[in-house]
């Protein structure tokens, strides 16, 4: 008995591992076809090509961003203007979905009608995951990557599209307060 509950353990697992990301795609699945959607999916190598060939066309700041291009691995992109067709609640219970699967917050902002979240999905010091979803009444936009990002990747890459200065300004603000002696 011991033996049939360790072998269908071990087949259960890699289910589950797919499953981190299948609220993700059912709900890409789901709206791509959408009236006023446009939906994009790509893979990692095409990201690659892309970014080599642009190189040549974009100043010294934009080719330090595209650096960052070759740590992804496959992207999703769904965006619906013009009347967004997905309702509050299907976004909440989306959202939900997504954190169960073990996808956390790493920024968070609601401002009136607007909601935008980044959420990734860590593995051995790793993002694997990362999803950008934003939505108010008029528009919705979800990008999901996979990646092979660090997280010292990910403040590099806020640092050179905010700005050294900004950056330490929200660097010193959002650091631990530590009791001192």
């Amino acid at each position: 008995m011991k033996k049939l509950t360790y072998v269908l353990l071990l087949l259960l697992i890699p289910s589950l591992m797919m499953a981190q990301s299948r609220s993700i795609n059912k709900f890409y699945r789901m709206h791509k076809k959408d009236a006023g959607a446009t939906n994009i999916s790509l893979p990692g190598w095409i990201l690659k090509l892309g970014a080599g060939i642009g190189k040549r066309y974009v100043d010294e700041d934009e080719k330090e961003l595209l650096k960052y291009v070759k740590h992804i691995k496959k992207m999703k992109v769904l965006v619906m203007e013009d009347g967004n067709t997905v309702s509050k609640e299907e976004s909440r219970k989306f959202m939900n979905a997504v954190r169960k699967k073990g996808m956390q917050d790493l920024i968070y902002i609601k401002d009136d009608e607007t909601n935008v979240s980044i959420m990734v999905q860590e593995k051995k010091d790793l993002i694997r995951k990362l999803l950008i979803f934003v939505r108010d009444e008029e528009e919705l936009v979800m990008v999901s990557l996979k990646t092979k990002l660090k997280m010292e990747d990910i403040n590099n890459l806020i640092r050179d599209a905010i700005g050294p200065k900004l950056f330490k300004k929200v660097e010193k603000k959002s650091a631990p307060k530590v009791p001192q002696a």
